[in-house]
C-alpha cells in the first residue's frame, strides 16, 4: 500500500514537470515587485484566486509591513500578529517557543500558515505551525486573512490564513544583531544579501537561548534559512530552504499535573517555484518535522513507558492560471495536491515494518498513517468602476474521508460609495481535517478519537472600509456556523480529556480598527497610532464540562500600538492589550487538582521599546509585561512576568 502510494506521488510530480500548464498554484499572497518602493495599497495580494491590490480586496485583510514590525517589542512574528484585531495568540512559555494562533474565535488547528505562499502547516498538531526557520529580521511583511479561505488555499484554511513574506535578496548587505536580557536571555542573528544581474541570494542564521523565567522553562533555538533566486528574461527560479531546532522545558504545557515535561523539535523545509510567464509559476514543496516529547524530563515513575517520538512528512504542489476576458473579467483555475505522512511510536495504525528512530540507540517507529488531498479550484472575478464581485469553489478529494469529493463554494462582493469609502460582504463554506494528534493521541490524561469527522462551517461577513491619506479604518461583523467542531473535553477533573465532534458551535463577532500614519501628515512628534477592538460571542459555553481549546475564546480584546519620537533619533514604541477570556483552567497544588475550575482573569498587558538610531546601527531597550502581571493564557501554563532585553543592530555593512 505505502509503495503504491509513493508511485502515485512520483507520477503526479513527473506529470506536473512535463506539463507546465497543469503544475502548481503558488498560493501566495504575492510578493511586491523587487526593488520597487510601494505603498501598502499597491501591494498585490490573493484574497481571491485572481490577485488584486490591497486597496481593492473584498476580504478582511491585514498587512503588517517591515515598518509595522519595528513596532513589535518581542521581535517575533507572533508578537506582530498578537496586536491585530481578531487575533488571539495563546503563548506557552517565553516568546518564540510555542505560539497558538487563533483567528476570530477559532482554534490553533484552524489557521493555515504559509511561507512565501507555501503551506507549512503541521499535520501532527497546530502547536508546531509557527516553527519558522528565521527571525523577524528577514521578514518583509506578514499578511493575514481573517475568515475562511478553503476555496482559495484548500483544506484547513478554516478560519484564517497567515502568510509570512521573506524579503527579496536585493542589494549587497549584511545585517547582524546581538541581544541580551533577563533570565540569561541571549540572541545572535546574521543575515546576508547578495544580488547580481541574474543570481541573488538571502541567507540568515540565528541562535537564541535562556535559562527560563520559572523552573523548567529554559530553551535553546537555532535556525538557518536561505532564499536563492535566478532570473533570465521571463524565466526564473525561486528556491527557499530552512532548518529550525528547538529544545525547551515545557512546564505544564500539555497537563499541569506533570510540570516536568520537555520537548525537542526539528524542522526541515524546502520549496522551488519556477517562473515561465507571469501566469505560469509552478511550485513544489516538502517539509519534515521531528518531535520528541518527554512527559518526564527527570526521574520518571515506574509506570512511564518512554518518550513520544513523531516524524511528519508533507509533500505538495499547486497551480493557478488566470484567463483575462476583457478589461474587467478574470477567470482563474487551478489545483492543489498535498500528501501527509506520520511515523510515530504513539500515533497511527500498527506498521507492518518498523522503522528506526534516528539518534535513539535502536528505538523504532511502530505506528503511522498517511493521507492525500487533491483539489480543483475555479473562480471568476469582475471589477467594474464601483462594483467588484468574486465567486468560486473548491472541489476537494481526500482519501481520509468516506464522502470522497466535497464542494466548498464562496462569494465576495463589494461596492465603492466614494473614492475612500467602500462596503463588502462575503459568504464562504470551509473545512478542516482532524490532525493526527486528534485522531490517535493516547496518554494517562488524554484520549484521541480515530472516528472524528472533519470540521465544517458556513461563514458570513460584512464590513465597511475607509482609506484616505494617512487614515485607515474598518468595521466588520461576522458569524461562523460550525458543524462537527473538534475539541478536547471532559466532565470533571477525575476524567481524562477526550476529543470529540461537538454537534455545532456558532461564533458571532465584530471588529473595529483604525490607524494613523502621522509621518505622512507631517506631525513631528507622533509617528504611528493603531487601535482595535474585537468582540466575540459563542452560542455554547463550557458549563457542565471543561473545554480545552474551542470555547476559551477572547470575548473582548482591545489593542493599542503607539510610536513617537522622544528626542532627535530617540524613539519609543508602546503596545497595550486588554483581554477578557471565556472559560477557565484546572489549577494544581503539589500535583493535586483543585475541585473548582479557575476562570481566566481579565488582564491588561503593556510592552515598550526605546530605540536610538545611529548611522548604520541601532541600539534598543525593550520590556514585555512591564507591570509584571501574573496571568495564564492557556491551561495552567504561567506566562512570563516582566522581561527586559537590550541589544544592538548593525545593518548595511557592505
Amino acid at each position: 500500500m505505502a509503495c503504491g502510494r509513493v508511485k502515485i506521488i512520483l507520477f503526479f510530480y513527473l506529470f506536473g514537470i512535463l506539463n507546465c500548464p497543469l503544475i502548481l498554484y503558488s498560493q501566495s499572497l504575492q510578493d511586491t515587485i523587487p526593488g520597487k518602493e510601494v505603498q501598502i495599497d499597491e501591494i498585490v495580494i490573493t484574497s481571491s484566486r485572481a490577485g488584486v491590490t490591497f486597496s481593492r480586496t473584498l476580504r478582511s485583510i491585514e498587512v503588517s509591513t517591515s515598518g509595522d514590525m519595528r513596532l513589535s517589542v518581542t521581535g517575533e512574528p507572533s508578537g506582530v500578529l498578537e496586536l491585530i484585531p481578531g487575533v488571539d495568540i495563546r503563548q506557552r512559555g517565553a516568546p518564540g517557543q510555542q505560539a497558538d494562533i487563533s483567528i476570530r474565535g477559532g482554534t490553533f488547528d484552524q489557521t493555515l500558515i504559509l511561507i512565501n505562499g507555501v503551506n507549512i502547516s503541521d499535520p501532527q498538531t497546530g502547536h508546531h505551525n509557527m516553527d519558522l526557520p528565521f527571525d523577524l529580521d528577514v521578514v518583509d511583511r506578514i499578511e493575514l486573512l481573517r475568515g475562511p479561505g478553503a476555496r482559495i488555499f484548500g483544506p484547513n484554511a478554516f478560519n484564517g490564513v497567515v502568510n509570512v513574506i521573506v524579503k527579496e535578496p536585493t542589494g549587497n548587505r549584511i545585517r547582524a544583531s546581538v541581544t541580551g536580557g533577563s533570565h540569561n536571555y541571549t540572541n545572535a542573528s546574521l543575515s546576508l544579501s547578495l544580488a547580481g544581474e541574474k543570481i541573488s541570494d538571502l541567507f540568515s542564521a540565528s541562535h537564541t537561548s535562556s535559562d527560563g523565567y520559572i523552573t523548567n522553562t529554559d530553551f535553546v533555538n537555532t535556525s538557518f534559512f536561505n532564499r536563492f533566486k535566478f532570473r533570465r528574461g521571463k524565466t526564473g527560479f525561486d528556491l527557499q530552504t530552512g532548518y529550525y531546532s528547538r529544545d525547551f522545558g515545557a512546564n505544564s504545557f500539555y497537563s499541569a499535573k506533570y510540570p516536568s515535561q520537555f520537548e525537542k523539535t526539528q524542522t526541515c523545509f524546502g520549496s522551488l517555484k519556477a517562473t515561465f510567464t507571469e501566469k505560469i509559476e509552478p511550485v513544489i514543496y516538502w517539509r519534515r518535522h521531528y518531535d520528541c516529547f518527554e512527559l518526564f524530563r527527570d526521574d520518571p515513575p515506574s509506570w512511564y513507558t518512554g518518550h513520544n517520538y513523531h516524524m511528519t512528512d508533507v509533500a505538495g504542489s499547486a497551480f493557478n492560471y488566470e484567463i483575462k476576458e476583457g478589461i474587467n473579467l478574470t477567470t482563474s483555475i487551478g489545483y492543489s495536491f498535498r500528501y501527509e505522512r506520520i511515523l510515530s511510536n504513539k500515533l497511527g495504525h500498527d506498521l507492518k515494518v518498523h522503522k528506526e528512530i534516528p539518534r535513539t540507540n535502536g528505538l523504532e517507529y511502530t505506528r503511522g498513517d498517511s493521507r492525500l488531498n487533491a483539489g480543483v479550484m475555479i473562480e471568476q472575478s469582475y471589477f467594474g468602476k464601483s462594483w467588484r464581485i468574486s465567486g468560486g469553489l473548491l472541489a476537494n478529494f481526500s482519501d481520509a474521508q468516506k464522502s470522497g469529493i466535497t464542494i466548498y463554494p464562496g462569494v465576495d462582493a463589494g461596492v465603492s460609495l466614494t473614492d475612500h469609502l467602500s462596503l463588502y460582504a462575503t459568504l464562504n463554506r470551509t473545512l478542516r481535517q482532524p490532525t493526527f494528534t486528534d485522531l490517535y493521541y493516547n496518554d494517562p490524561t488524554s484520549k484521541g478519537n480515530p472516528d472524528l469527522k472533519p470540521e465544517e462551517a458556513f461563514a458570513m461577513e460584512a464590513g465597511v472600509k475607509y482609506r484616505k491619506n494617512y487614515l485607515i479604518s474598518e468595521i466588520s461583523i461576522f458569524r461562523r456556523n460550525g458543524k462537527n467542531m473538534i475539541d478536547w473535553v471532559r466532565a470533571d477533573d477525575n476524567e481524562i480529556w477526550q476529543v470529540m465532534n461537538l454537534t455545532s458551535v456558532n461564533i458571532s463577532g465584530a471588529e473595529i480598527s483604525f490607524e494613523f500614519d502621522f509621518q505622512q501628515s507631517g506631525n513631528s512628534f507622533l509617528n504611528y497610532l493603531r487601535a482595535g477592538y474585537t468582540h466575540l460571542c459563542a452560542d455554547k459555553t463550557s458549563e457542565g464540562y471543561q473545554s480545552k481549546y474551542l470555547l476559551d475564546i477572547l470575548k473582548n480584546k482591545i489593542d493599542i500600538v503607539l510610536s513617537h519620537k522622544i528626542y532627535k533619533n530617540l524613539t519609543a514604541n508602546w503596545s497595550l492589550t486588554w483581554q477578557d477570556r471565556a472559560g477557565g483552567y484546572t489549577a494544581y497544588t503539589n500535583g493535586v487538582a483543585d475541585r473548582i475550575e479557575t476562570p481566566f482573569r481579565n488582564v491588561f498587558l503593556a510592552d515598550g521599546r526605546i530605540t536610538y538610531q545611529l548611522q548604520g546601527a541601532a541600539v534598543f531597550l525593550s520590556a514585555t509585561n512591564i507591570a509584571g502581571i501574573r496571568y495564564f493564557d492557556i491551561g495552567g501554563v504561567q506566562e512570563p512576568g516582566r522581561w527586559l532585553r537590550a541589544g544592538i543592530i548593525i545593518k548595511d555593512i557592505l
